[in-house]
């Protein structure tokens, strides 16, 4: 699995490190950002860094002067332990990124949660709804801890942000399901938490979704969680206790292992996560000799520690094996040169923060395109049975750019236009009807219809239902859409050869859908186009007499 969401890290005083195509960190170009803990840094799906913030400004990825997108403060504060989170687009046909920034009790604005979105266009991200204090949903007095963690939904279409009462400790989570801001709140009480939740301290969730952690500074303890991925609603796993100073925590990548830093302390503390009993086996002590702050596991499987006060990183190359790894307390760059950050000025001496990151669950993260052909081959043949048991074929759209589909007719290709045909059927028989409140399965058939080209690792990233005239479909009064297409995407149809045609199935889901007609839009076709021809020379050739 890969996270390009994560491939870029903005840290420190104008700090940045690069992880290409997830491997070992490389310097990247300074910043605009220089915090004194709190931080939040999101990259696109092909990994290159689209925006960051320290939770009061944020900027493009463009790393330029110019590159700040909005000056009032998004609500959040540097000094916050994690000042923001960045969540990507959620539910279907979602274009907006969510902001989620939390200030400090040390100063104003204390006691509130913002939420602001942004939307990528054109080369540009401009600032879509404004900064809202999105605590006050869930209670006018609500007085937040400085930690918030995000993850996807059990759908992968929608995601869930955990806020903290720091009066109750109660947690909640918020549905990130679409452009607007959410409206779903669910609450869980843990009996885990004593006294009440100090401010400072990371939280995070495991990588698979299913668990969160949060390190209580003032009590000395980190509380485990069990997370529902479709509910929101937390159950208590288990209670670490005696851990002076906590505040770092990460999860090693295989999910059995939590990494604890102390602040005041030069250690890190490793505990093996198991079903059964509140308390937990301690492991060895890892001595890093210096005092740290934050802990992140990075895309190339290595867990770093922010080294508070200090220049430099520490790193835990084997995280998976908590019985062996040693800390190094100084990492180094992909070419072994030791990662040397920039001195923190005398008057911000506390840097000890690496960027918030919304936790992409295994089962939802970016797959490696060699999965994406080993499945189109896998199913191909079956589904392309499958297909000529279907009947009824939907009408095209009005505005489809798709050309009409005749797979009889095999022609040369006329450049420049190059399109595929699309055919969407389904059912076993000419009664088959589509009801209100009805599952169906439908074929695809995607065809290449020239003699001379190949078309090449087609893929439909996104599938939408609309109105026929391009509106939403309406919402129940839950919020859902009355019609939704799963999966949405994407769709792999691998290489099609001259003259060839592939299938695959989706399933349309409706509940309570008006009677009429909607249309199913295919967005984002993308394939590569290979031009065979067959030419000729002739030369002439004069034999000359003897």
């Amino acid at each position: 699995m890969t996270r390009p969401n994560e491939y870029h890290w903005v840290l420190g005083h104008y700090d940045h490190i690069e992880f290409p195509n997830g491997g070992d960190p490389v310097p990247a170009p300074s910043t605009q950002l220089s915090t004194l803990e709190g931080l939040a840094a999101i990259s696109d799906q092909t990994g290159a860094l689209l925006m960051y913030t320290d939770g009061q400004s944020i900027w493009d990825g463009s790393l330029t002067p110019t590159s700040l997108i909005t000056t009032p403060s998004l609500g959040g504060d540097p000094s916050s332990t994690q000042s923001a989170i960045i969540v990507p687009p959620a539910g279907i046909g979602g274009t907006d990124y969510h902001v989620f920034a939390i200030g400090t009790d040390d100063r104003a604005p204390a006691d509130k949660v913002y939420h602001s979105t942004f939307r990528p266009a054109s080369g540009t991200i401009a600032p879509i709804l404004a900064p809202t204090p999105i605590s006050d949903m869930i209670s006018t007095s609500y007085d937040n801890t400085e930690r918030l963690a995000a993850t996807s939904h059990a759908d992968c279409e929608k995601y869930w942000v955990i806020l903290q009462d720091g009066q109750s400790a109660n947690l909640h989570a918020l549905l990130v399901d679409s452009n607007a801001a959410p409206t779903t709140v669910v609450t869980s009480t843990s009996g885990l938490q004593q006294s009440g939740a100090w401010e400072g301290g990371y939280m995070k969730f495991s990588h698979d979704g299913k668990m969160l952690a949060y390190a209580d500074f003032r009590s000395d303890h980190v509380v485990v969680l069990a997370f529902d991925t479709a509910t929101g609603l937390f159950t208590d796993m288990h209670l670490i206790q005696d851990v002076p100073y906590c505040y770092g925590i990460e999860f090693s990548p295989d999910n059995q292992t939590l990494y604890v830093s102390s602040y005041r302390r030069d250690d890190v503390r490793a505990h093996s996560i198991a079903s059964g009993p509140v308390s937990y086996p301690t492991l060895p002590l890892i001595s890093a000799g210096v005092r740290i702050g934050a802990l992140q596991l990075a895309p190339n499987g290595k867990i770093y520690g922010k080294a508070s006060r200090a220049s430099n990183l520490l790193e835990i190359g084997q995280p998976d094996t908590p019985l062996t790894p040693a800390v190094v307390p100084n990492a180094t760059y992909a070419d072994g040169t030791v990662i040397t950050l920039t001195p923190n000025p005398a008057s911000r001496p506390w840097r000890h923060g690496l960027p918030t990151f919304t936790r992409l669950s295994d089962a939802c993260a970016v797959r490696d395109t060699d999965v994406c052909a080993a499945l189109a081959e896998a199913i191909d043949t079956e589904l392309d049975k499958q297909a000529e048991t279907f009947e009824n074929v939907l009408e095209p759209c009005d505005d489809s750019a798709a050309s009409p589909f005749e797979p009889t007719i095999c022609t040369p290709l006329e450049l420049p236009d190059v399109q595929p045909s699309y055919q969407i059927k389904w059912g076993a028989s000419r009664c088959d009807g589509m009801e209100s409140d009805d599952v169906e399965t439908m074929s695809i058939t995607i065809c290449n219809p020239y003699s001379n080209v190949r078309l090449s690792n087609l893929v439909v990233h996104e599938m939408v239902v609309t109105l026929p005239d391009g509106t939403p479909v309406p919402a129940l009064p839950d919020g859902a859409p009355s019609v939704t297409l799963v999966p949405r995407g994407p769709q792999c149809f691998g290489d099609l050869a001259p003259c060839s045609c592939t299938s695959r199935e989706f399933v349309v889901r409706t509940r309570g859908a008006a009677e009429g007609k909607y249309a199913i839009k295919l967005n984002g076709v993308c394939f590569d186009v290979c031009l065979h021809q067959d030419t000729r020379a002739c030369f002439i050739m004069e034999v000359c007499r003897d």
